[in-house]
């Protein structure tokens, strides 16, 4: 069972028509609780983030922004407890020569704290020859992001970029005597990079087709040994919009079964699939129906997460089924009890890594 709470808030504040601040302030609590044969086991997670940002734009067609987040984050697991803090620091600097075309240069950072079960002195016997280690030594890895982002034409957005870290946790297999040891340490060197591309193109009055495609390599590093995989991500999705009759159908394609690197393999991740949506309001718009159906489509989408590790003699691979999502059919309904008011929405406090960064349906 699992309790999850979040909460954001921000205030904007306008010095002079060139220069204005954003402060913010968000949380996160999570509790887990498993039970087996009788015992309970809870994981407990707070977060506390406090972000700054300043918008200055010192000619007409340059803007920047600069500022960072300041996170507290908390764990409790079986008595123990570790509170550990991080800066992340944040700039963009956008060079705008016209209405249809300017780019955006960025440096955006991304935290990721290790677990308590990670950071735990004991080891555990998985098998005759193999133990699991914990590693109270283990950092918070700080991932930097640098970026080129360039829109044309207000429909294609085209950024080259490059991820590094030289903390990043990973797991990690040794050999002593006769027995492996496989426990979680902060790899030497993780990097990143390719290309992503976005465009939405107006078939017509009610139809558009959106895609997104990222082609990129990941690579990582530690004591010598090192993987290098390459990814090549694609959504897509065909969508009719109607606003006059309340009705919107569309379908997607996900090709979006990722490999991330490991220092002696690798592990594959979300998930390939089609879907076919279509959604009806009603009620002046207060009330949404939607129903999804994801058919159990096979021309080349694969429904299977795999995570191999391979170093010396030893050789690991477990294998998880996806078939579940084969003829999955959602319901959803919405009802908004007041007409309200329309109001512009965005997070400036990231809540996830780069790699679940990525537009996508995850299941």
């Amino acid at each position: 069972s699992s309790n999850y709470l979040r909460f954001n808030v921000e205030y904007n504040y306008q010095f002079t028509p060139k220069l204005s601040a954003e402060l913010g302030y968000g949380f996160r609590n999570q509790n887990n609780t498993n039970k087996m044969s009788g015992s309970s086991f809870t994981y407990k997670e707070f977060k506390n983030r406090f972000s700054l940002y300043v918008n200055y734009q010192p000619l007409k067609q340059w803007k920047v922004k600069g500022g960072g987040i300041l996170e507290t984050y908390h764990q409790q697991y079986l008595g123990e407890s570790r509170n550990v803090n991080a800066f992340m620091p944040y700039f963009n600097l956008q060079y705008v020569p016209s209405q249809k075309f300017n780019v955006v240069a960025k440096y955006h950072t991304f935290a990721d704290y290790p677990s308590m079960d990670q950071l735990t002195p004991f080891k555990t016997a998985s098998d005759s020859l193999t133990w699991n280690v914990g590693n109270p030594n283990l950092k918070t890895a700080i991932y930097q992001k640098i970026g080129l982002e360039f829109h044309i034409l207000n429909f294609i957005t085209i950024e080259p970029y490059y991820y590094f870290d030289n903390k990043r946790i990973a797991s990690y297999v040794s050999k002593v005597g006769k027995y492996y040891y496989v426990s979680n340490v902060n790899a030497d060197l993780y990097e990143r990079y390719g290309v992503q591309t976005n465009f939405t193109l107006p078939l017509s009055k009610y139809v558009f087709w959106q895609n997104s495609f990222d082609f990129y390599k990941n690579h990582l590093k530690y004591n010598g040994e090192g993987t290098t995989v390459s990814n090549s991500i694609i959504n897509s999705t065909l969508v009719y919009v109607n606003p006059a009759t309340g009705w919107t159908a569309g379908a997607v394609l996900q090709k979006r079964l990722s490999k991330e690197a490991g220092i002696q393999g690798f592990s594959s991740d979300n998930n390939d699939l089609v879907v076919l949506l279509i959604s009806k309001t009603l009620m002046k718009q207060r009330l949404n129906l939607t129903l999804l159906y994801m058919p159990p489509v096979k021309m080349g989408l694969k429904y299977q997460q795999d995570q191999v590790v391979e170093t010396g003699d030893y050789y690991s691979r477990s294998t998880a089924s996806l078939n579940l999502i084969k003829n999955l059919v959602l319901f959803e309904m919405n009802y908004h009890l007041t007409s309200g008011k329309q109001v512009k929405q965005r997070q400036t406090v990231p809540d996830s890594e780069p790699e679940q960064k990525k537009s996508g349906i995850g299941l």
